[in-house]
């Protein structure tokens, strides 16, 4: 199995961009804001604290009366507090690490769907959720029964071999652009799909793009060490190829959440995982399969659509904001340099 997909994304801060969604536990409990790979909780950009505007450290605050029209005797809030203004002593140090990575412009060579109990936690209840690795164990496993050998298509191994193919094939091209910014070790990593134009030569499709030089999947973030950064939550859609002979999957991740390690800038890799709308599972990612086995097996059609439907249900592990169930997924994603074109005007 290939050791990765990879991806550089980023976007800190850009304006305009989707604001974080709150993801769930399929019975209502957790909070998008899930806890990093230490187990500690995430800010919470959902929530502002209406009493405090502007000072989120709370220095030097003092209660006063609405109703004051002024001072009182021994009030030293407005008078005598110096802590904003009295900086003696104080150093400006920049950064606390030095950012050597510049970014630039990458292919995805390697891309697979981590193994069950891999990826980031989602739902902040301490453990990495990947609920699409155990759906595709658990499907390969009912359909042996009934197809044998052939339900082997639908395993997760299955799949990562299908991924590795048509990368190597040019049959799917995912293209990274990475921009770092040292003076605020801030990362944004645009992630669209590709075609190859002749040996060597690879152009960005325009449909990946929601305004021209404006990517619609972007991840933004910032680096935490030297090599590592974080970024999400932010809406992606993964271009996958992971079936023989059916076209390509835009899947769609939802409050999508990044860790890069960027220490070998030749080959950065990017683990990527999100909430995937149960109905897009069964309808963009294994419907194409399932038609494939119903007309190859007429008389199993009301079993195979029957048994798909129940383990998608059995599997959701997350709730969307509105209700909606989905499915978490992991994928690592590793990338080469490659000086790609925009697509034609």
């Amino acid at each position: 199995m290939r050791s990765a997909w990879l991806l550089f994304l980023t976007l800190a801060c850009t304006s305009g961009g989707s604001s974080p969604q709150r993801i769930t536990t399929d019975s209502g409990e957790g909070d998008s804001t899930a806890p990093d790979d230490t187990g500690r909780p995430a800010a919470d950009t959902d929530r502002v604290d209406p009493g405090h505007t502007g000072d989120p450290t709370h220095t030097g605050d003092t209660e006063t009366d609405a109703t004051d029209s002024g001072s009182e005797t021994g009030d030293t809030a407005e008078t005598g507090d110096t802590a904003e203004t009295d900086h003696t002593g104080d150093t400006d140090t920049g950064p606390p690490f030095i950012l050597t990575f510049a970014g630039g412009r990458y292919r995805v060579v390697d891309l697979v769907l981590l193994a069950p109990g891999q990826g980031l936690d989602l739902d902040g209840d301490g453990a990495a959720d990947n609920a699409l690795a155990n759906l595709l164990g658990t499907l390969e496993s009912a359909l042996t029964p009934l197809l044998g050998t052939g339900s082997g298509a639908l395993g997760r191994n299955a799949m990562n071999t299908e991924l590795a193919s048509a990368l190597a094939s040019d049959l799917l091209v995912v293209l990274l652009e990475a921009q770092a910014a040292p003076p605020g070790l801030d990362l944004r990593v645009d992630l669209v799909e590709g075609e190859r134009l002749g040996p060597g030569a690879y152009a960005a499709l325009a449909s990946s793009y929601s305004a021209p030089s404006v990517a619609a999947s972007v991840l933004a973030g910032a680096f935490t060490s030297p090599t590592e950064a974080s970024t999400g939550p932010d809406p992606l859609t993964l271009p996958l190829r992971p079936w023989t002979d059916e076209p390509v999957v835009h899947l769609e991740l939802r409050a999508a959440q990044g860790r890069v390690d960027a220490s070998s800038a030749s080959q950065p890799e990017l683990l990527v995982a999100g909430a995937v709308p149960a109905a897009s599972v069964q309808d963009d990612l294994l419907g194409p399969l399932i038609a494939a086995y119903v007309d190859q097996y007429p008389s199993q059609a009301a079993t195979f659509t029957q048994l798909l439907s129940t383990a998608i249900g059995s599997a959701a592990d997350l709730t969307l904001p509105g209700g909606g169930k989905a499915l978490s997924a992991a994928f690592r994603l590793q990338a080469m340099p490659e000086a790609w074109s925009d697509p034609a005007p």
